[in-house]
């Protein structure tokens, strides 16, 4: 059986086969813990992407926020939506009210508001108290923005991990951005794909409406698929709601496990996700079926 490991953003300080290692070792680890051995072929295959994805962030010039307002554009455009529905999802669900957001605002007060970037900067600084960071939650609004965007990139993207999922009997494991690149592809399979016993979401923004209300019509539950199961740490600012009815309608529903605790500082990294015991059982037993 092959294991397909699907990346997020900001992975390019490594190679696809450090990374490959990477993921394997924190899953073998789990596998160990629990006292289970690899099961017998597994094959685990990492599609790497991450040098294309920042070479593209870098050609379309999708700046910071403080760069921005730097030369001098001080009006979001509509384009630019989907970066600051992101933030406000983020704040709404840690319970920053505006009156936080205010202490940090520099401008008029006729600018207060998600419309101009000096509102937008303030509730970056606003989220920079999280775990996460204002500056690790700007470069990744800005790397979901980019991909979601611009139908350039999403279809390279696209195109280097849809090359890496055989088209055979696999378990695929999906975390941060690359859920979005996962489920975007496995959710235009046809009819006639081969079996998945497991797709496993880890720490996946997908359950933000900025981002679902995106995604192709309607939401689709991946053909083939026998189990999609979405975990998450709450306390994961990137993967903010569970992927239940109320966030991510699918039929049939998505299994959402949101008791992880990562112990990464910023409860996100894909090694705090894979040392979870469910998280390494539910992927033994797709691999073992």
């Amino acid at each position: 059986m092959k294991l397909i490991f699907i990346h997020g953003r900001s992975q390019s300080v490594k190679n696809a086969e450090e990374l490959r290692l990477f993921w394997e070792g924190c899953l073998g680890r789990s596998f160990e813990a629990a006292r289970l051995a690899w099961p017998a072929g597994t094959e685990v295959i990492l599609p790497f992407y991450a040098d294309d994805l920042d070479r593209m962030v870098r050609e379309v010039d999708a700046p910071l926020a403080t760069n921005i307002l730097l030369r001098g554009e001080p009006t979001v455009t509509g384009r630019d939506a989907l970066r600051v529905e992101m933030l406000r999802e983020m704040l709404d669900a840690r319970h920053i009210p505006d009156d936080r957001v205010l202490a940090y605002f520099e401008g008029r007060p006729v600018e207060r508001g998600p419309q101009n970037w000096p509102w937008v900067l303030a509730m970056l600084r606003a989220l920079d108290s999280t775990e996460m960071g204002g500056n690790a939650i700007d470069t990744i609004t800005r790397d979901v923005w980019v991909y979601l965007t611009f139908g350039g990139v999403r279809a390279k993207i696209d195109a280097i991990v849809g090359a890496g999922i055989p088209n055979e009997r696999c378990v695929v494991v999906a975390h941060s951005l690359g859920s979005l690149v996962a489920y975007n592809i496995l959710s235009s399979r046809t009819a006639g794909s081969p079996a998945m016993p497991l797709f496993l979401t880890l720490g996946s923004p997908l359950g933000m409406h900025a981002i679902a209300s995106r995604l192709r019509k309607p939401l689709a539950f991946p053909r083939g698929a026998a189990a999609w199961l979405n975990a998450r740490d709450p306390r994961d600012v990137v993967a903010l709601f569970p992927l239940d009815r109320d966030h991510f309608d699918v039929e049939p529903a998505v299994e959402d496990y949101s008791q992880v605790e990562n112990f990464t500082d910023n409860h996100h990294s894909i090694d705090g996700y894979l040392a979870d015991a469910l998280v390494a059982r539910r992927i033994h037993e797709a691999l073992s079926a």
